[in-house]
């Protein structure tokens, strides 16, 4: 290709988090459960609570699992951008959620257990 983008890994850092999020507003949206998810798209619900909280990053079969599943189609996930105060939420929380993982792993290494 002649003439490429120039893709940083900030850029697809960005897109990720974007589709994920579009993915749990979805998911918020038709009001279906993440355990009930994983179920129909054929995978362990701690592995989908690790995508769906971008801490995994699922492989292409996952995906198209997941968009036929929820009977979309990849644009409806690639093309939208979520609005900026729902991906702010979005990644706060993830934030959130690494600062709690941190501190409980801090405080078992604290009283040795």
């Amino acid at each position: 290709m002649a003439n490429k983008p120039d893709i940083t890994e900030e850029m697809l850092e960005e897109k990720f988090l974007e589709i994920i999020c579009n993915f749990n507003t979805i998911l918020k949206e038709r009001n279906i459960q993440q355990d009930d998810f994983a179920h129909d798209v054929g995978i362990e619900p701690s592995y989908m609570n690790k995508i769906l909280n971008a801490h995994k990053n699922p492989g292409l079969r996952i995906v198209i699992t997941m968009i036929l599943v929820l009977e979309l189609r990849a644009a409806d996930l690639i093309d939208k951008i979520p609005p900026p105060d729902v991906l702010l939420d979005f990644k706060q929380s993830l934030a959130d959620k690494r600062l709690r993982k941190e501190e409980r792993r801090d405080q078992k290494i604290d009283t040795g257990k």
